[in-house]
């Protein structure tokens, strides 16, 4: 049962800036709220916990005291979490530049330490790097003499060609660790699982930004900003933190919309981009300018297929929020694609992924009974997901809200 309070309390603390009737409003709600663990575990789920701190540390007289210091512990347990990973993956961001690798930092770090003013603000608990696919091979010798082991080691030996595997870049995503250093690593831009005509456009754009003195390299803002809102689709529209990152994205660098739009259209994403827009000001109004908005619009078939995927009200609501298969922003890519043969070659590498990927993602012996299953899976997932899907939205009678 959707908690109208609640909702509102969420949807103002993701926001970066509070009007004072803003401030007063959420005091209000704050007070109204009787359960501090749900509201806490509210702000964990939603990313919210440093921006939270941030906005109810402004007036903390006024707050319940055992709230407050709920509150102030999580943050400060976060905020000790980060600056342990920063002091990791800064040496060797400069030691990958001596090796001249082409990778860059994206999401979390990049963006708690580029574009908010406090990197508490803006949570994170693993780092995300892309690399370049002819550099994957080099970065997989590096990071293990780094003191980075690589945490699905155990599925190794089970994949039969582990290099026939990695040319498969978009299927591979190794994760390293060291100590409270989680690294996800993607061989490409994970944007969908294409060819890229504007590959060196893409690496040859890179920026740089600083932290406690050393450089890292990240993307340019119009990529980031498509590769948040896709980020954002692949995981249904969950947590508020990666609205917000967009918002506040928009807000702090100076976006080049033709370029944001001469990438949509190559990459054939353009509903996902103008969705992720619509819901960013439908939750906080006038965050995304007039100007901007007609750039990107989806088609109907669009409009239709990411209202089934993706409802509206439990995202605007923050309740019961529907997940779609992480894949669905490739699935929605091929509306805007003409190619027959692009079309076979994303359903055949969703339904039948490589074997060896098998494996190793899930650790399955190779043409075991769980093995065959798993395709078996892979097959029937997106119809029994449909009709539930269907079922859902007519029972609920909001398709068109």
């Amino acid at each position: 049962m959707v908690n109208p309070y609640l909702t509102r309390f969420l949807i103002l603390t993701a926001q970066t800036e509070l009007s004072p009737s803003e401030r007063k409003e959420l005091l209000a709600l704050h007070r109204q709220l009787a359960d501090h663990q749900l509201i806490l575990a509210k702000l964990e789920e939603e990313g919210l916990v440093g921006l939270a701190y941030h906005h109810f540390n402004a007036f903390s007289n006024d707050v319940n005291p055992d709230f407050f210091n709920l509150l102030k512990n999580k943050a400060l347990v976060y905020t000790a979490r980060q600056a342990r990973i920063i002091e990791q993956i800064l040496p060797l961001s400069s030691f990958l530049s001596r090796e001249n690798i082409r990778w860059v930092v994206v999401k979390g770090l990049s963006l708690a330490y580029r574009i908010y003013p406090e990197p508490y603000w803006r949570p994170f608990f693993d780092v995300d790097m892309l690399v370049h696919p002819d550099d994957g091979e080099r970065v997989d010798e590096l990071l293990p003499g780094f003191g980075l082991e690589p945490v699905m080691a155990r599925h190794l030996s089970l994949a039969s060609n582990l290099a026939a595997l990695k040319k498969n870049f978009w299927l591979y995503r190794p994760l390293y660790k060291k100590k409270e250093l989680f690294l996800e690593v993607h061989l490409g831009f994970p944007l969908l699982h294409q060819e890229r005509e504007g590959e060196e456009d893409f690496w040859t754009s890179r920026e740089k930004f600083k932290v406690q003195g050393w450089e890292l390299p990240c993307l340019l803002p119009e990529y980031e900003f498509a590769l948040l809102c896709l980020h954002l689709q692949q995981h249904s529209y969950s947590r508020l933190i990666w609205l917000t990152d967009i918002v506040q994205l928009i807000k702090a660098r100076q976006i080049n919309w033709d370029k944001v739009k001469e990438i949509a259209q190559r990459e054939h994403v353009e509903g996902s981009l103008a969705y992720a827009i619509s819901i960013i000001n439908q939750l906080w109004p006038n965050s995304v300018s007039e100007d901007t908005r007609p750039l990107f619009s989806p088609t109907k078939q669009e409009k239709f297929w990411l209202r089934v995927f993706f409802p509206l009200s439990p995202i605007l609501t923050r309740e019961e929020i529907k997940e779609s298969p992480i894949h669905t922003p490739s699935l929605l890519q091929l509306l805007g694609q003409p190619r027959v043969r692009t079309w076979g070659r994303t359903l055949k590498n969703f339904f039948f992924p490589p074997a060896d990927w098998v494996t190793y993602y899930y650790g399955f012996k190779p043409w075991s009974f769980k093995f065959f299953r798993h395709y078996l899976w892979r097959l029937t997932r997106p119809f029994i997901f449909l009709v539930k899907r269907l079922f859902w939205i007519r029972r609920r009678k909001n398709f068109n809200q």
